[in-house]
């Protein structure tokens, strides 16, 4: 096999490894977003956890230079105007530390009812 032609099956195999790892993480942050919002502990007022619809995972960063920990980038789908997700987004990374351990989840963009989108700059 030519150098051009292992080159080229190394990057489908990284390309399929990240598609794999993506869905494997966007599993986890839904399954600890469902785990929350059925919690029979959490305050049914609480309407940081139930304005969120869906949380849709952007990439995934392992380590970046000069930032030693996971990162995973997220967009918030949310059905109301409230900006602060920062309780949320803690319950999340506490849950998703069990399997990678130090992880940040960053809010890239929230979402409202598909009208309007919010910058993380604004964070």
């Amino acid at each position: 096999m030519s150098l051009i032609q292992e080159i080229s099956r190394i990057k489908s195999i990284m390309c399929l490894n990240e598609s794999i790892r993506l869905e494997s993480i966007q599993t986890l942050v839904t399954k600890v977003l469902q785990k929350i919002q059925k919690d029979p502990l959490t305050d049914e007022g609480d309407t940081q956890i139930n304005s969120v619809d869906e949380i849709r995972v952007i990439n995934y960063k392992n380590k970046i230079l000069g930032f030693p920990n996971p990162i995973i980038n997220v967009d918030l789908y949310v059905n109301t105007d409230i900006r602060n997700f920062d309780d949320l987004i803690s319950d999340i990374e506490y849950d998703i530390r069990i399997y990678i351990p130090k992880v940040q989840v960053v809010i890239n963009n929230v979402f409202v009812e598909n009208v309007r989108k919010w910058s993380h700059d604004i964070y």
